[in-house]
């Protein structure tokens, strides 16, 4: 975590929005894992490679079909904002591809070198 935090310390505009340590309802990554199941139930594996096999055909399956990665996304509530990375005005929200955070860009203070 120190490393996230520095990283938060060393960009001054980031604010960053923690969510609770066990909330599945706000995880995407549950209802692909749901997906997962309801595709593999009352399936009998023979080796731990066929489970491997069958997992990766899965999962695979998902990454290949944007709309299901939307609708997971979708059903937490949570978005997923971004725009193209370029200077803000000085006082303006900045937005940066984020799931469930939200940048914004603090005025900075002025320079005693800028009058």
């Amino acid at each position: 975590m120190a490393g996230l935090k520095r990283y938060e310390a060393e960009h001054f505009w980031l604010t960053t929005v923690r969510l609770p340590p066990h909330a599945p309802d706000l995880n995407p990554v549950e209802a692909l894992w749901s997906l997962v199941r309801r595709a593999m139930a009352n399936t009998v594996f023979g080796t731990p490679d066929d489970l491997d096999r069958v997992l990766r055909r899965e999962l695979r399956g998902i990454q290949l079909q944007p709309h299901l990665i939307d609708g997971c996304l979708t059903g937490t509530g949570l978005a997923m904002t971004h725009s193209p990375p370029q200077a803000p005005p000085a006082a303006a929200p900045r937005y940066g591809m984020a799931l469930g955070l939200v940048s914004v860009a603090r005025p900075r203070a002025p320079s005693p070198y800028e009058r």
